[in-house]
């Protein structure tokens, strides 16, 4: 999951200090270069988060008891908080 947005902080800092330079040309110029590394890291590995945490936050739910929405958020933060950074890895990926 760094190393996603380890490219993306890298790449964001080339279109602030590059002229001419944007992030989504950067992107494009990264995912047409490097064209089975960027799938893996961009596409495979966040949908593989996505499920093992969905996994897992199903199993806290029904070993907790089926708690109500706030409590089993208080549980399984770190489980969400990965969700959605994996969603935005895929739409950065996707845009």
């Amino acid at each position: 999951m760094s190393i996603p947005l380890y490219v993306i902080a890298m790449l964001f800092m080339k279109s602030a200090y590059v002229r001419d330079s944007t992030l989504r040309s950067n992107l494009h110029e990264f995912f047409t270069r490097e064209r089975y590394v960027a799938p893996l890291l961009f596409v495979v590995a966040p949908v593989i988060l996505i499920l093992i945490n969905a996994a897992s936050i199903r199993r806290i739910h029904f070993l907790s008891g089926s708690p109500g929405p706030a409590t089993l958020l208080r549980i399984a933060w770190s489980n969400v908080a990965v969700i959605i950074v994996s969603a935005t890895i895929l739409i950065i990926y996707f845009l």
